[in-house]
């Protein structure tokens, strides 16, 4: 009895010391919070430096806070928060959501941040901090009440576009390297004097809208304005936009002789062109200079030089203003994890990661480029003499004139719209330029901005449910010709002289449920789901509300979307007339060599083993626009001028088909070969007797043997065709001028950058409803063909 009770007393005192480890533990638990990206341990430099120490500090602060990093899907070319709105799609967005002012409006009317007034409404040193032109951004009105409410907090420090040149090329081209051009004459000319295409050397980068609507800016005008109602609109369209245009057309179009050539353009022929940059080939540019650093961080004062942009032509100087943000995800729900991320946003928005960062700067022996408020703020004043006066007029005197990004309503995409103009000036000599803009500037209203009268609305709406109702007709008219082939074909696969029990092939049809789930959840479920998204606007946070005929309404009025339909037709015609026949050429000839056709065979397969965006990539060099280029190298042997490649919306378009034709016939020629080993020799022996040719051969012999097979696979690439996305997305984006944009794109983007669920499934089910007619086809020819194994 007495061992009992020892027995119960230590297990009494192991669980007491369970429970307290089991406390403790608990109570030293620390708050998880989830950030997009966290900067490295192994990094280099001052400013990664800075990133990496001030992340540190945030963690030296609060100890009970356990940071770990989620990243998400990024796509080269396309928007920067790219990773975010794919993380938002996917569900596994962070909880601290970065943002910038384009992208401010969009993401609050979509709900994806959390209203932060409760918690910095009473921080009145906190408000003050803030920049007056960054606070109508991070304060909108919007979810849940669509009342005025915080939802970003700053952090970094704002920045406004300068103009940063190379020194070293200006003293080649006879320019004074410490004489920056003042206004858009000066550069113009400066550009002229620096280009030599044949060195491969220009005065200026084609950097697109980005650097466009500076010039807007600089000629006196602006993107987007409020009405007198308050809602935004597009007025790019001003006399300040025309200016701006025709000015900036003119580097496109300028004629000049350099070394007894002839040339037109002083551009930088491509938009990545940062290597270039680096190398010496550009002259100018445009970048970011921050409220902190009088130069851009790692800039090399002998080298480079940094000024104002050029005034405009009424002596305006305006420039792009911006801050990057900070915002909790909406879903957070864990009031640790909230109180975590807040502490973290109000830690970004102090003065301490500014002092950390103009330490790291004074170390690196750079002080000198700190702006003079902020060495006085942080101790070291014995540094104001070595800071250049002019710097610093030339940095308050840029941020006093900087206009805000666009942040309001439509405004995520608006840099988008500008390009689809600007990308038509390399190919135009002459245009008219209040129409383009105009044009441009209606379609942003209509598409973006939601700019459109009721009855003009309620006009579409009767026009979309005239084509809804025929659609509708046509695919029920379409599936029943499917289901009754399907019928036709499981008829002539069942033998009439047995009848079939179902007992004896229980464990067949078991075996058949989990393929018929696997094909209704995967297949069959996302289509009934997105008809049902079609007809709503759809919201992956919070709730979606139906919109009726909406969706379809946007499609059908979208000029975007007819344009990516007719580039579709013209990939798949051109495809189709390069592709389909090139494997089957290749394969007869194969099968015709004597001797070597192993070796042929391999050397024409290999393409296929090869990563298709490898594939797409190494062509992506070869299409290098510079004269430098290995196609553009070729050209010069020949005498011909160099070609834009990818970059001229007339080549574009077939520069992209190529790549896929020659990674693909390898295996296409693969087929061809084994259905050829089905043609009986007698035949090709009969043909001989009758006085047939080698073609002749080919097309009354080879050509009628293999009519199934080739219809078959016809009709199938046909409408594989039409799904035309990864390679135009690796190689072009769309671009230029959408001159590649076609449906499968407009479906992506919308989903899933835009976010735009509604409007992109109703674009899928008008493609899937124009395709359905193809696919009966093909189940008919599959239906009447008969199928046998070659002899050897």
């Amino acid at each position: 009895m007495l061992k009992l009770g020892r027995i119960a007393v230590l297990l009494a005192f192991l669980f007491c010391s369970l429970g307290i480890n089991l406390a403790a533990e608990q109570s030293n638990k620390k708050t998880v919070l989830k950030l997009l990206d966290v900067p490295r341990k192994d990094v280099r430099g001052p400013s990664m430096r800075a990133n990496r120490l001030i992340f540190e500090r945030f963690l030296e602060l609060n100890p009970d806070i356990e940071v770990i990093a989620t990243r998400g899907i990024k796509i080269t070319g396309q928007d920067q928060n790219d990773a975010l709105t794919m993380s938002l799609a996917a569900g596994t967005a962070p909880d601290i959501l970065p943002s910038y002012f384009r992208k401010a409006d969009t993401f609050i009317q979509l709900g994806f941040f959390m209203p932060l007034d409760k918690y910095i409404e009473e921080d009145k040193e906190l408000i003050k901090s803030i920049h007056p032109k960054v606070m109508p951004v991070i304060r909108q009105k919007g979810p849940p009440d669509q009342q005025e409410h915080f939802y970003f907090l700053p952090y970094g420090e704002a920045y406004v576009m300068s103009l940063q040149y190379r020194k070293d090329v200006f003293k080649e081209a006879g320019l004074d390297p410490e004489r920056p051009p003042k206004n858009w004459d000066e550069f113009f000319e400066y550009t002229k004097k620096i280009t030599n295409p044949a060195k491969n050397r220009y005065g200026f980068v084609n950097a697109g809208s980005w650097y466009f609507a500076n010039f807007i800016y600089q000629a006196g005008g602006d993107l987007v304005a409020r009405d007198e109602k308050g809602e935004w609109k597009a007025v790019y369209d001003s006399p300040a936009g025309v200016a701006a245009l025709k000015y900036y057309h003119r580097f496109y179009t300028e004629e000049y002789t350099k070394d007894g050539k002839k040339y037109k353009g002083i551009l930088y022929p491509t938009r990545d062109n940062s290597a270039a940059w680096a190398q010496g080939q550009i002259g100018m540019t445009f970048t970011y200079m921050n409220d902190q650093m009088l130069m851009p961080p790692g800039v090399n004062p002998d080298l480079i030089g940094v000024a104002p942009l050029p005034d405009g032509p009424n002596g305006f100087g305006g420039c792009e203003f911006g801050q990057d943000l900070n915002g909790i995800n909406s879903q957070v729900k864990d009031p640790k994890v909230i109180n975590a991320a807040l502490r973290y946003l109000k830690f970004m928005a102090s003065d301490e990661p500014i002092r950390i960062r103009t330490k790291i700067i004074v170390e690196e022996g750079w002080g000198k480029f700190i702006h003079p408020k902020y060495l006085k703020k942080f101790g070291y004043s014995a540094l104001l003499d070595e800071v250049n006066p002019a710097w610093v007029k030339i940095s308050e005197d840029a941020f006093k004139y900087a206009k805000p990004e666009p942040y309001g309503k439509g405004c995520d995409m608006i840099y988008k719209e500008l390009d689809s103009t600007l990308d038509k000036l390399g190919f135009m000599d002459k245009m008219d330029y209040q129409a383009e803009l105009s044009k441009a500037a209606k379609h942003t209203n209509e598409q973006l901005m939601g700019i459109i009268s009721d009855k003009e609305m309620s006009k579409r709406r009767t026009i979309v449910t005239i084509f809804l109702v025929v659609m509708v007709i046509v695919s029920v008219f379409f599936g029943a010709k499917i289901i009754g082939l399907v019928k036709e074909m499981s008829k002539s696969t069942v033998t009439s002289t047995k009848k079939v029990v179902f007992r004896v092939h229980l464990f067949a049809w078991l075996f058949m449920i989990v393929a018929v789930m696997t094909v209704l959840i995967w297949s069959y479920y996302p289509i009934m789901r997105g008809l049902v998204m079609a007809f709503q606007d759809y919201n992956i946070i919070g709730v979606s509300k139906f919109v009726g005929l909406d969706n379809f309404i946007q499609v059908l009025w979208q000029p975007l979307f007819w344009l990516a339909l007719k580039n579709t037709v013209i990939y798949v015609l051109i495809t189709l007339s390069l592709g389909f026949f090139a494997p089957i050429i290749l394969a007869i000839v194969l099968n015709e060599i004597p001797r070597g056709s192993l070796f042929f065979r391999i050397v024409f397969y290999l393409p296929t083993i090869t990563s298709g965006v490898v594939v797409l990539l190494l062509w992506k060099q070869f299409y290098d626009p510079s004269s430098l280029g290995f196609f553009n190298t070729l050209l010069g042997f020949v005498g011909v001028a160099p070609q834009k490649w990818l970059q001229d919306p007339r080549l574009a378009m077939l520069c992209v088909i190529i790549p896929g034709i020659w990674g693909g016939v390898g295996s296409g020629c693969i087929f061809y070969l084994a259905a050829l080993k089905n043609v009986p020799d007698e035949l090709y022996e009969a043909a001989s007797i009758d006085g047939a040719g080698f073609l002749g051969k080919i097309f009354n012999v080879t050509f009628p043997t293999l009519r199934m097979l080739l219809i078959i696979n016809f009709v199938g690439a046909f409408v594989g065709s039409f799904h035309a996305t990864e390679r135009i997305l690796v190689m072009t984006g769309g671009g230029p001028a959408y001159a590649t944009h076609v449906v499968g794109l407009e479906i992506f983007y919308n989903a899933f950058v835009y976010l735009k669920f509604g409007y992109a499934t109703a674009v899928a089910w008008i493609l899937g409803s124009m395709l359905v007619g193809f696919t009966v086809i093909q189940l008919r020819y599959i239906s009447q063909a008969e199928f046998r194994t070659a002899k050897n």
